[in-house]
């Protein structure tokens, strides 16, 4: 779609996709852009330490199919390259491909696309399913942009977890309270995701030890 700012033309055209009965598959991905042009290097880094740091909780949100796919690799498989980038045009020569020919590098098949940048000033988030529902796409807009928003917080850098091993659930919460979007719709929403994907998990599971 062309560049928008107004959920209202988005809500219209899910509806027409419903009304003439368009269906996604395993094959399709959601991809959104955020224009990030006057971001600078430290804040394109955080928000790859934000992913990072919350990547298995996203995942958790997400069909299983979403987490280690190739079109869409860990942030993790990447993450030191970030960190290694000492000026922003280092970052986007390492990161974003910058001096290679063609747009589909295999450097833009990340859950975050940095080359997209060069072409159109964005930065791609690429990890959501393919969704005709509206309420799912622009709930994943917010959260995406609400990742691009604690990037831009002057001298707030993104601090490691203090413990690593906690729950995804528990990840969950420590994201809403990152992102500062308790009592939230956007809250509710990120949290019925989690008890979704567990549920079909947890389900998955217990079909394959009955199979067993």
């Amino acid at each position: 779609s062309p560049p928008q700012t107004d959920f209202k033309d988005l809500e219209k055209v899910c509806k027409m996709l419903k009304e003439n009965k368009i269906k996604t598959n395993f094959s399709t991905g959601l991809h959104v852009h955020h224009e990030i042009k006057e971001l600078k290097r430290q804040q394109i880094i955080r928000v790859y330490e934000f992913y990072n740091k919350y990547e298995s909780a996203i995942d958790s949100m997400l069909p299983e199919r979403r987490k280690n796919n190739r079109f869409c690799k860990p942030i993790k498989e990447v993450i030191e390259t970030v960190r290694s980038s000492s000026t922003k045009s280092s970052l986007l020569k390492k990161v974003a491909g910058a001096g290679n020919t063609t747009y589909y590098d295999v450097c833009r098949y990340y859950k975050i696309n940095l080359r997209s940048f060069i072409y159109y000033g964005t930065i791609e988030f690429r990890q959501h399913h393919g969704s005709i529902d509206f309420e799912e796409i622009s709930n994943w807009i917010l959260f995406t942009h609400k990742i691009i928003d604690r990037a831009t917080q002057i001298n707030r850098n993104i601090k490691p977890l203090e413990n690593e091993r906690i729950s995804n659930n528990a990840k969950i919460t420590e994201v809403v309270k990152e992102l500062k979007i308790e009592n939230t719709k956007l809250e509710k929403n990120l949290k019925t995701r989690f008890e979704k994907y567990d549920l079909l998990r947890s389900s998955l599971a217990n079909s394959l030890a009955s199979a067993c």
